[in-house]
């Protein structure tokens, strides 16, 4: 188990993918580790291993997203 700097919970299955991510943030390949990041969280997701709150929790901290909820949209 892996912590984030914001103490979010990162299962063993996802760790190798964020210490991809991480080590090469400012490298030509960030894109391709940036892509497989966002992959294996929606994986984790719908297999059940994560909730969604924790998957949208790993997106803000690592990939900068966030979830639009129907007023940022109206």
């Amino acid at each position: 188990m892996l912590m984030s700097q914001k103490d979010i919970y990162i299962p063993d299955c996802l760790k190798e993918s964020v210490e991809n991510y991480l080590k090469n943030e400012n490298t030509t390949l960030w894109d391709c580790y940036y892509c497989e990041l966002q992959t294996d969280i929606n994986v984790a997701e719908v297999e059940g291993i994560i909730t969604s709150e924790e998957a949208w929790e790993l997106r803000e901290e690592f990939l900068g997203l966030k979830k639009e909820g129907l007023n940022d949209i109206l």
